[in-house]
């Protein structure tokens, strides 16, 4: 595996990453103005979050790893300050976006 490609690639996601939680925050604090930056970093840190876990489980599921049900159960306990619907919505889109 050439190891400077893959230094590259991380460094890449990271800063995509920082680049996607200020582009949520930044429209999180234009729709909700009024719940101040504390509330809105964290809602915008947890989305981010979300995504990533649901992700990662989809993949297992796909993997054969785990259960469908037993992943949608482990994201809503992860993510309790989500709505389960939410959290159901996050899987499922994960899930099909791995397929």
């Amino acid at each position: 595996m050439n190891k400077a490609l893959m230094d590259a690639s991380y460094a890449l996601a990271r800063q995509h990453y920082r680049s996607a939680v200020e582009a949520a925050y930044s429209s999180l604090d234009s729709q909700f103005a009024g719940a101040g930056f504390d509330e809105i970093h964290h809602a915008a840190q947890r989305g981010m979050a979300l995504h990533v876990a649901a992700l990662g489980y989809a993949r297992r599921v796909w993997a054969g790893n785990l259960a469908f049900e037993k992943a949608q159960d482990i994201l809503r306990t992860q993510f309790d300050d989500f709505p389960v619907e939410t959290c159901d919505r996050a899987f499922s889109d994960a899930y099909a976006e791995t397929r």
